[in-house]
């Protein structure tokens, strides 16, 4: 799913209730946390998509503030 809207419109609150309602894993990032990231970004991604893939439960990984990265 794409959430989109300016800010304190409820994507976040959203997406953490859909998880805990739905009875899976929730996970966030922020592109914030990618930035610093440098090289090593594609790796820490990756542990993130590795860990989603292994939940027994099934995962909401919220990806905030994507555009940041992803544009």
């Amino acid at each position: 799913m794409l959430f989109c809207g300016p800010p304190g419109t409820g994507k976040t609150l959203f997406a953490k209730k859909l998880a805990q309602k739905s009875g899976l894993d929730f996970a966030i990032m922020t592109g914030s946390d990618v930035a610093p990231l440098g090289k090593d970004s594609v790796n820490e991604i990756n542990k993130l998509f590795d860990w989603a893939e292994k939940s027994p439960k099934g995962m909401i990984l919220f990806i905030d503030e994507a555009e940041s990265f992803l544009r």
